[in-house]
């Protein structure tokens, strides 16, 4: 088999990226090339020897001496056309781009060898002075003068994905492989430039320069807006867009775009009017159609979501967001074939975008990541039926591997197939679509309305006591010289009472020596403190705490249910299973319990998912083998690994058979979804089907959501993967991102379970409201949550009521994976606090809350507690630079509360998976006690229930996972009660001392 390989002799790092790259850089040998070959007109003999003179100058670098040589013959004669194109170039050379200009346009057309020549440097010549729109009508002179001429064509190609003009790109792409083939700048810009996000961010002030030199100029303009959307500087994109609509009022991707702004604002008839007069057709550019889908999923016209995003994708084949959208619209139709297509076809789009992107961040001596890089989006690009654009993609890969088995069979499949696929193009055009969506923009219920008004608002406050209390625990991740991504996550925590006193004790996994990770004994142990009221006593000895793991994540529950509550501990290494024996001491179970091997386990959760009374096991695990790969920054420093870096584990679920055995039915069950990755875990039931699902946030993949589909209490498990068809797999733009933490609460009080999610750096935490039935949409944007969150990466989060008015509060605890503080890049960071306000959005409050909310720390795993028995919900929160904190609640004049402590009877004793139901005012209102509680943590399950000024609760009905219901009449607020399924309320004093 032959192949040819991409032009493999490429310039610097970044070079086709680089804003220092200049257009000029060799012109004279450019010249010299291209006259090299012309044929001499007739002229006066003492012209060309005055010229031969003058070029040996240049060429002897005398360049001072042959300008007035050249201004010579130029006087004698006017048209000569090699002085005139080397004149020019040594005043371009001299910065006077002016004069350079005049030179280059005196060349006559006559020859067009020469005129093309003199048209590209005088393109040149404009894009030196940022005037893109006359240097790319000059590089386009140049080349219809002389088409075989590669540099006009190969600055265009710059220039067009500059300014983000993927169709323009491939146009001049494809004309320079008919005499070349694509250097490795050409091929990966050939899938980069459609996807504003994977473009670096030094070309932002490339457009900034463009638009600032020529403000008529609308392609950079457009290009300049799109990464300001991107980046969070929608009023700045919003202006340009403006200005570039006075230029070109008809210009359709404008009118999509700043509807996209609108939008991202919140302001959805705003963003509607852009299309008002606007005529739907079906060659209006993806960024019409795309926005226009986007308006109609805001107005929940899902037939016409499908109809605008059909067109969107078929005219940007890689745009894997508006494929995500048209996934979950057609799934909101009822047309779950395509549904399932566009959402396979998002992830796999996603990933080619990712693939594509290690271009620019690759050393081109890093032979073997820029390979590895070329087979990845070959395949993908196989994978999503497109051959034509594989090939050369496979083609370069096997020019580095010639010997590579898999990719030749890649290439023999994609020439197969290269012809026989049809690109898709739409036509059908619904001529009122634009009506329609406005429509039913104007008639959506305003959030006010969906979303409930809290009460007055008190002034919340927080006290770190840990000190006081003498809580000392610091979480030991081995920071040591050498790097792991081990390192970087655990911290985990769980609330339990472990002594049977009804007071809160604290347990903490520990990690320790990443040389000791594999042998018996550490220096560092896991930590159990024994709540004493006014102090904690460390009683992890006499307990019988004895870990010999690197600890992670950890579950409290009486899985056995003989009235003490034990703990499940995830670690690298086994899952420990700590039975308590009920004397204040514990027995690691695990190996007679059926819960062996050994792996990356991070969050536990457990809840009973088959309805049988007993509670099943859920582990959620990260990747493969940490320890195995030693990587490097670009300085050859020793560096934190992506999770990128290596392969994911499966996760685990084991049931219980009643006996305090488990069985391992990951795979009967349908717990199979691959390239997991998962960080955090919540059980609940997110489909109020009576039946608890379970929700995984995976690092940099889509998230999980198994849809609990057990026909019979106590029947085989059996689950559905439904992360993408749920919307809670990406983000609303279609992005796998870095899963972590994990909180769950109704938070807008409609009766269903929502999601609020941490992420990485430099991206936003992600809020997915549930809107019933399994379908979910990121609600974030609209609650203005994007922008609070761009700068943190958050791992523990919880809601927590903290001043009782029945909204949650969201605390998140931030903190960064490694430290690149010389890049500017932060390390520790300040923790989020959002308060629900009075419009449904919300607000971060942590610098008015306490001194600690204005420290910054690297933190990681947070659970809610009432530490000191005021009932006011405190919280506690571990770190890996400081030991943990204590935040006590303060808070003065909040509202007033109820306190139940369920105990199942026929359900589980813990009542995982129990609901309570009541009504305040018009308001319905729903707690859940989940199984699992995000990243690495597990609550007190102690329910306090927040009613604001309310006195009384005219009823609440608690749904017990058996199925039974009990109904507590006229309940006063303000009480302790202990409610035993099926039995009369026990109420206690309102104020326990211990």
């Amino acid at each position: 088999m032959q192949v040819s390989g991409a032009d493999l002799r490429t310039p610097a790092k970044h070079s086709m990226f680089n804003s220092r790259r200049s257009f000029t850089i060799g012109l004279i040998a450019v010249v010299a090339a291209a006259l090299g070959v012309l044929v001499l007109s007739k002229r006066n003999v003492n012209t060309d020897r005055m010229f031969r003179q003058a070029r040996l100058m240049v060429e002897a670098g005398n360049v001072r001496d042959s300008i007035p040589l050249l201004d010579e013959i130029l006087s004698h004669a006017p048209s000569h056309t090699k002085a005139l194109l080397y004149r020019g170039q040594l005043a371009a050379q001299e910065g006077d781009m002016e004069a350079a200009i005049r030179f280059f346009d005196r060349v006559s057309d006559d020859n067009p060898r020469e005129a093309g020549t003199a048209r590209y440097l005088t393109a040149t010549a404009w894009y030196g002075k940022r005037n893109t729109r006359k240097a790319e009508q000059q590089f386009l002179a140049s080349i219809s003068l002389h088409p075989t001429f590669l540099q006009p064509r190969e600055s265009l190609a710059r220039l067009y994905y500059i300014q983000v003009r993927p169709t323009e790109l491939q146009r001049q792409l494809d004309e320079i492989r008919k005499v070349r083939d694509w250097n490795l700048e050409e091929l990966f810009a050939s899938q980069l430039a459609w996807v504003t996000s994977s473009q670096p961010l030094e070309n932002i002030p490339i457009l900034e320069g463009f638009v600032a030199a020529d403000p008529a100029d609308v392609f950079s303009s457009i290009a300049l807006a799109r990464h300001y959307l991107i980046h969070d500087r929608t009023g700045e994109a919003i202006e340009l867009l403006k200005k570039a609509a006075l230029t070109e009022p008809e210009n359709l991707t404008v009118h999509g775009l700043l509807c996209e702004c609108h939008l991202k604002l919140s302001d959805a008839e705003t963003a509607w009017r852009q299309f008002e007069h606007d005529t739907p057709a079906a060659d209006n550019p993806a960024a019409w159609w795309r926005a226009l889908g986007h308006c109609a999923t805001e107005a929940e016209l899902w037939p016409e979501a499908v109809s605008a995003l059909t067109h969107a994708v078929a005219k940007n084949p890689n745009d894997y967001e508006a494929a995500y959208q048209l996934g979950i619209a057609a799934k909101r139709c009822g047309q779950n074939e395509l549904a399932e297509h566009q959402l396979e076809k998002a992830q796999t789009t996603q990933k080619l975008a990712t693939a594509a992107s290690i271009f620019l961040v690759t050393d081109r001596d890093r032979q073997d990541v820029l390979a590895t890089a070329l087979f990845d989006v070959g395949r993908l690009l196989l994978e999503l039926h497109r051959p034509k654009e594989a090939l050369p993609w496979l083609s370069a890969f096997l020019a580095m591997r010639p010997m590579h088995q898999d990719a030749q069979s890649l290439w023999r499949l994609a020439d197969s197939q290269v012809g026989d696929l049809q690109a898709p193009y739409v036509t059908n055009v619904d001529s009122e679509i634009v009506t329609k969506i406005g429509v039913g923009i104007r008639q959506r219920p305003p959030v006010e309305s969906v979303l409930r008004q809290p009460a007055d608002a008190a002034e919340i406050r927080l006290r770190d006591v840990h000190s006081d209390v003498g809580l000392d625990f610091q979480f030991f991740n081995g920071e040591s010289s050498r790097k792991s991504l081990l390192q970087t996550v655990g911290g985990g925590v769980a609330v339990l009472d472990y002594d049977g006193d009804d007071w809160p004790d604290l347990f903490f996994p520990n990690g320790r020596e990443l040389d000791e990770v594999k042998g018996q004994s550490s220096t560092f142990s896991d930590q159990l403190y024994r709540n004493a009221g006014s102090r904690v006593k460390d009683v992890t000895h006499p307990a019988g705490i004895l870990s010999s793991e690197f600890g992670q994540g950890c579950v409290a529950c009486d899985y056995n249910s003989d009235g003490f509550q034990d703990l499940f501990v995830g670690t690298f290494g086994r899952v420990l299973v700590y039975r308590n024996e009920g004397d204040g001491t514990f027995s690691e179970v695990a190996e007679q319990s059926g819960i062996t091997g050994r792996r990356w386990s991070s969050s536990l959760a457990i809840s009973d998912l088959d309805l049988d009374g007993d509670l099943d096991l859920y582990v959620t695990t990260y990747v493969k083998d940490p320890l195995s790969v030693v990587c490097r920054d670009n300085e050859g420093r020793p560096s934190i690994c992506s999770p990128a870096n290596f392969d994911a584990e499966e996760d685990l679920l084991y049931a219980s058979n009643g006996d305090e055995t488990f069985d391992d039915v990951t795979q009967a069950a349908g717990i199979q979804a691959p390239n997991g990755k998962g960080l955090g875990v919540v059980i609940a039931d997110f489909s109020n089907d009576g039946r608890p699902d379970i929700y995984v946030a995976n690092d940099g993949e889509p998230n999980f959501l198994f849809h609990n589909q057990t026909q019979s209490n106590g029947g085989i498990l059996s689950f559905s993967e439904s992360g993408l068809a749920s919307g809670t797999a990406l983000s609303a733009d279609g992005r796998a991102q870095a899963g972590m933490g994990i909180a769950c609460d109704d938070f807008n009080h409609d009766g269903w379970l929502d999601l609020y999610v941490t992420n990485f750096f430099q991206d936003y935490n992600t809020f997915y409201l549930n809107q019933q039935n399994l379908n979910f949409v990121d609600h974030t944007s609209a609650l203005r949550l994007v922008n609070p969150t761009m700068k943190t990466l958050g791992f523990g989060t919880q809601s927590v009521d903290l001043d009782l008015d029945g909204d949650g509060e969201i605390i998140v605890a931030n903190g960064h994976i490694y430290d690149r503080r010389f890049e500017g890049t932060p390390w520790q960071m300040a923790p989020h606090c959002f308060r629900r306000l009075q419009d449904g959005t919300y607000e971060d409050i942590a610098g008015e809350i306490g001194p600690y909310f204005r420290g910054e720390y690297i933190g990681r795993g947070v659970a809610r507690l009432d530490f000191n028995h005021d009932y006011l919900p405190d919280a506690v929160v571990v770190h890996h630079d400081r030991p943990v904190a204590l935040l006590v609640n303060e808070t003065q004049k909040t509202g007033r509360a109820i306190v139940l402590k369920l105990r199942g009877v026929q359900s589980n004793r813990d009542a995982i998976g129990a609901r309570i139901e009541f009504r305040i005012g018009e308001t319905n209102r729903m707690i859940e006690v989940t199984g699992g509680d995000g990243f690495c943590a597990s609550n007190e399950r102690t329910m306090i229930i927040g009613v604001g000024q309310t006195a009384t609760v005219p009823e609440i009905a608690v749904h017990w996972p058996s199925g039974h219901i009990d109904r507590l009449v006229d309940v006063p607020t303000n009480t302790n009660l202990v409610l035993v399924e099926s039995r009369l309320p026990i109420e206690l004093p309102t104020h326990a001392e211990h």
